[in-house]
């Protein structure tokens, strides 16, 4: 079992509770849509939080390639998608 992390990650992850609730079969909803993570029931917040997910995956990228340090580069992604979802 070494090196599998459980369903419960997404919670941490940021992952709508109804996505890993539904995920690991503890919930009645069915798949809607697959991006990144199966999305269960209405996909509506899944969809925001996928966005937030692509928009600081290509901040990153881009500041990366900047040279910019880790720790630089995690802060300005703090700042920007904190509390971001509503």
């Amino acid at each position: 079992m070494s090196g599998i992390l459980p369903p419960e990650i997404g919670i941490v992850l940021g992952i709508p509770l109804k996505d890993v609730k539904g995920y690991m079969s503890l919930a009645k909803d069915s798949v809607g849509i697959v991006r990144g993570w199966k999305m269960y029931g209405n996909p509506n917040k899944s969809l925001k939080v996928y966005k937030l997910y692509k928009e600081a995956q290509q901040r990153t990228t881009e500041l990366i390639i900047k040279r910019m340090p880790m720790a630089q580069v995690i802060d300005k992604l703090r700042t920007k998608h904190i509390g971001g979802i509503t």
